[in-house]
């Protein structure tokens, strides 16, 4: 089915009305081995703790709109984790439950290395509670997503305390 020039003209309308937060994957190679070991860390402690599949950590580094649009630099990479992210804010980690990249946590690259852990175990949350083989249905609402949000951080503070110990 053909969209419509009115859908066609509200997609260009929501990419131009907001200033628009784009990001690029880049190889682990280009993170800092202590991330990349803290990040590997709590996933190994939450899959265990969740019985969760296999998870794959993406890396990815914000970038500007003009990059973004750029013709032929990054392509689909971009324009994935852009529809993942569909609020156009800021992210220190994003999950995509199904699909062509079911399973996986893209982690920017630049957060802290204190906030490494606590961004994986809320997005292993996320996958537990809304993946193919979750809990629940995603959520919806402004309340079931903020909800979400809570239990979601609740799970990252529990699990630094107990990998602290």
């Amino acid at each position: 089915m053909k969209p419509s020039s009115r859908n066609v003209r509200q997609m260009v309308l929501t990419l131009d009305e907001k200033p628009g937060f784009f990001y690029q994957e880049i190889d682990e190679t280009e993170v800092s081995p202590e991330k990349i070991k803290e990040a590997k860390k709590v996933l190994d402690y939450c899959r265990r703790l969740l019985s969760l599949p296999e998870i794959k950590i993406i890396w990815c580094i914000k970038i500007n709109r003009d990059s973004y649009e750029a013709p032929g630099i990054f392509g689909p990479v971009v324009r994935t984790l852009k529809r993942v992210h569909k609020d156009d804010g800021p992210f220190s980690g994003q999950t995509r439950f199904m699909g062509e990249n079911e399973n996986t946590i893209w982690l920017r690259s630049d957060i802290s290395l204190d906030e490494v852990g606590p961004t994986v175990a809320h997005e292993c949350l996320h996958i537990h509670e809304f993946g193919p083989l979750g809990l629940y249905r995603p959520p919806v609402t402004k309340q079931e997503r903020e909800a979400a949000e809570t239990r979601a951080e609740s799970f990252a503070l529990i699990v630094k305390k107990a990998l602290s110990e």
